[in-house]
C-alpha cells in the first residue's frame, strides 16, 4: 500500500539528487563522481522513503473494575446467549455449566458423580450440562429450569432453595403491573 507522503518524499529525493548533481558538476567534479554522489542520493532517499514512520504513542485506557450485575454483565449474557444457528453461545454455555456446578454442591449433590447428577437432573440435563458443545437453546432453558426446580434432601417443595432466602415469606404476594 502505497501512502501519499512516500510518493511526495520520493518526487523531492529525485529534486535532491537532481540539485546534488548540479552543484557537484558546477563545482567541477568528474561526470563518474557527480553520478555516483546522485545515485547515492537517490539511495539514500529510497530507503528514507521506504521506512514507515514510527507509530502514535497510545496511552492504555483504564478499565473500570466489573460490578456485578451491572449493564455491561448483563450485556456480555445477551452477546453470548445465541448464535445464529440456534445454539447457545460457547460463553453462556460454560457459565450454565458453572453454575450447575455451583447449584449442585449446594444441594448435596457431587458434580463429578454422574449417576447422581442424572439421578437430579435427569438425563437429558445431564447431557446438556456434560457436553462440550453449546447445546440448542431449548435445551439449555430445559436445563435452567431443571437447577431452579432443584431443592436440598428434605427441602418442601416450592420453599426456599438456600438457607439464606432473600425473599420474606410473609411478604404480600405483589400484583401483576401494580404495587403490594
Amino acid at each position: 500500500m502505497r501512502r501519499p507522503w512516500r510518493r511526495d518524499r520520493a518526487a523531492g529525493g529525485v529534486l535532491l539528487a537532481a540539485v546534488v548533481a548540479g552543484l557537484t558538476w558546477a563545482a567541477g567534479l568528474r561526470t563518474a563522481t557527480v553520478g555516483l554522489l546522485a545515485l547515492a542520493v537517490l539511495v539514500a532517499t529510497a530507503l528514507v522513503v521506504r521506512a514507515d514512520p514510527p507509530p502514535d504513542p497510545v496511552l492504555p485506557r483504564p478499565e473500570p473494575p466489573p460490578v456485578p450485575g451491572a449493564r455491561t454483565d448483563v450485556g456480555d449474557l445477551v452477546w453470548v446467549l445465541t448464535t445464529r444457528g440456534g445454539d447457545v453461545g460457547l460463553g453462556f454455555h460454560r457459565r450454565l455449566q458453572a453454575a450447575a456446578h455451583v447449584r449442585l454442591r449446594a444441594v448435596g449433590v457431587d458434580p463429578d458423580d454422574a449417576a447422581s447428577v442424572v439421578a437430579a437432573l435427569g438425563p437429558a440435563v445431564a447431557a446438556t450440562l456434560g457436553t462440550a458443545a453449546p447445546p440448542r437453546t431449548g435445551a439449555a432453558v430445559a436445563a435452567l429450569d431443571a437447577l431452579e426446580r432443584l431443592r436440598p434432601a428434605g427441602a418442601p417443595p416450592g420453599g426456599p432453595t438456600t438457607a439464606k432466602s432473600t425473599a420474606s415469606s410473609t411478604a404480600p404476594p405483589v400484583a401483576r403491573g401494580g404495587t403490594a
